[in-house]
C-alpha cells in the first residue's frame, strides 16, 4: 500500500511543475543543496528546501545527502521560521534517516517553538507515514491538549497521527 501511495505521489509530482516549468531532477540535488546552504535570498533557500522535499518523494536516494543540512536548519532556533518549516516538511518527504523522527517529535512537543515550525514538523511526520509510528502517541496527546486552545493545530496533529497509523481521517 505504501508503495502504491508513493507511486501515485511520484506520478503527481512528475506532473507538478515549478515556475521554471520543470520538476526537480536527481541531478539537481547538489545545486539545490548549495542554494539551501548559500542562497542569497531567504526565498531561494526556502524554495530549495521545498524542491529537495519534492525530489525526496521522487528519488529519495538523490535527496538523502541533504538530510544533515536540513536537520541543522530545522534545529536552529534562531533561523528563519519559514525556512525551518519548509525544512521540517522536506525531512519528512525524504525520510530514511534515524534522526528525523526524534528531531521532529522534539520540535512538535516544544511549546516554546514557533507554531509554524511545529506545524511543519507535524506535516513532516505525516509524510513519513508508518515510518513515524513512534510519533503517533505524542501527536494524539498534543491534539487533545490543543483541542480547545487551537483547533487547527489540534486537527493537524490528529490527522498526522491517523495518517501515520493508516487510519481514516
Amino acid at each position: 500500500m505504501r508503495r502504491l501511495i508513493a507511486t501515485c505521489l511520484g506520478v503527481s509530482l512528475l506532473l507538478w511543475a515549478d515556475s521554471s516549468g520543470q520538476s526537480p531532477r536527481k541531478e539537481d540535488a547538489p545545486k539545490l543543496m548549495d542554494t539551501l546552504q548559500n542562497g542569497k535570498s531567504i526565498e531561494a533557500r526556502i524554495q530549495a528546501a521545498k524542491d529537495l522535499g519534492h525530489l525526496g518523494q521522487l528519488f529519495a536516494a538523490a535527496a538523502r545527502p541533504a538530510v544533515p543540512l536540513l536537520l541543522k536548519i530545522v534545529t536552529d532556533t534562531k533561523g528563519d521560521t519559514a525556512l525551518r518549516e519548509a525544512s521540517a516538511e522536506a525531512l519528512g518527504k525524504i525520510g530514511g534517516d534515524n534522526q528525523i523522527v526524534p528531531t521532529l517529535i522534539k520540535i512538535v512537543n516544544d511549546e516554546k517553538e514557533n507554531k509554524s515550525v511545529r506545524l511543519g514538523a507535524i506535516r513532516g511526520l505525516s509524510y513519513m507515514g508508518s515510518d513515524a509510528k513512534s510519533a503517533a502517541a505524542d501527536l494524539r496527546k498534543l491534539s487533545k491538549e490543543y483541542k480547545e486552545k487551537d483547533k487547527r493545530f489540534a486537527k493537524a496533529a490528529m490527522d498526522a497521527a491517523k495518517n501515520i497509523l493508516g487510519e481514516k481521517k
